[in-house]
Formats: C-alpha cells, sequence, structure tokens
C-alpha cells in the first residue's frame, strides 16, 4: 500500500502514536534513558502535565551522557529539553498527522488526549511501520 492511499484509509493517532507520559523537569538524563529504552519512544515530553515546558530526545540523552560521562545522573533533563514540538490529537487521521509533520519538518508530534493531556507520540517512524505492516497484510 502507498502512503497516498494509506492516507486515504487513514488509521486514527491513537491506532498507531506509542503512549507516553510526561517526565519531570528535574528527572535526570539517566532516567530519561531509561523510560525511553522501556516505552520504546525517542522523544519524551518534559514539565508537568498541565505545564510542558519542551520535549527530550534519546539524541540529547546520548550527547548530554557523552558529554558528562562523569554524570549523567546528575544532569536535570530540563537542562537539555527542546522546545515543544506540534500536536496532533489521538482521533485524528494519521493522514492529517503526517501532513503536519511535513508542513513543520517534525519527525514526531506529540499526541494530546480528549482532554488536552498527553498521552503519546506519533514518530514518522511509527507511521512507516503502520504503512509496512498495512502491505504485508493487504497481499
Amino acid at each position: 500500500m502507498s502512503l497516498s492511499n494509506f492516507e486515504n484509509s487513514s488509521p486514527t493517532v491513537q491506532e498507531v502514536m506509542k503512549p507516553v507520559s510526561v517526565l519531570a523537569s528535574s528527572a535526570s538524563v539517566s532516567e530519561a534513558a531509561r523510560v525511553m529504552k522501556e516505552t520504546e519512544v525517542n522523544v519524551i515530553p518534559v514539565g508537568e502535565q498541565d505545564e510542558l515546558r519542551g520535549v527530550i530526545t534519546s539524541r540529547a540523552v546520548a550527547i548530554a551522557a557523552m558529554a558528562d560521562s562523569s554524570n549523567p545522573h546528575g544532569i536535570p533533563v530540563e537542562e537539555i529539553a527542546q522546545p515543544i514540538m506540534t500536536f496532533c490529537g489521538e482521533h485524528e487521521a494519521v493522514g492529517e498527522a503526517v501532513k503536519r509533520m511535513d508542513s513543520t519538518g517534525a519527525d514526531h508530534l506529540l499526541v494530546r488526549g480528549v482532554e488536552g493531556n498527553i498521552v503519546g507520540v506519533l514518530a514518522a517512524a511509527d507511521v512507516l511501520h503502520a504503512v509496512a505492516d498495512e502491505g504485508a497484510e493487504s497481499k
């Protein structure tokens, strides 16, 4: 199935996203790495559920750990958090979310639930996996 066909019969973001929780700003880089490994996500929102301060990426975690290899436990994630990325809704069609990724140049979108809280992350890789899985099922 091509991406254009996938876009026309698009599942919802909720069906493709990976669930994620907001990581406290005071959490350490090593805690962020542990959460990323356990949840298999490369982006985690940082702050509090009602006040996001940014996002932390696996790349930022790796760089911070390498730059201060003597004490990655002591580096709070708020020091390396990046500005908030673009959002999408959990019931939004994946095709619409892909268009937003394309127009903003984002590789990931934070996913808001119906109450406005962060419920997950939609990554371009997740969409590609869904397209590949859909293509394999249709053969």
